[in-house]
């Protein structure tokens, strides 16, 4: 469990710098919403993390879905916003 946790931090640490490195070679003009929306994605280990903990079943629900309703569903009608109004 542990050794999987490590492999999907090391991935995701991976893509992080893939994505930043794309964006700042391209001069993206969103570069404010690309690491606001890299940032939620580090919210997920970090409850995960937070799960390891005695707490209510209840708990992790109510943590992740912030997440979710950011890295989701804001970050996709910004995106559909932006493809259709320019």
């Amino acid at each position: 469990r542990c050794m999987l946790f490590l492999v999907g931090m090391c991935t995701m640490a991976l893509v992080f710098v893939v994505i930043l490195l794309t964006a700042e070679e391209v001069g993206a003009d969103h570069s404010v919403e690309i690491y606001l929306f890299l940032l939620s994605w580090i919210g997920y280990p970090l409850v995960y993390l937070f799960m390891l903990l005695p707490m209510p079943f209840w708990l992790p629900d109510l943590l992740f879905a912030p997440l979710d309703v950011f890295a989701k569903a804001v970050f996709g009608l910004w995106v559909a916003q932006k493809a259709w109004f320019p």
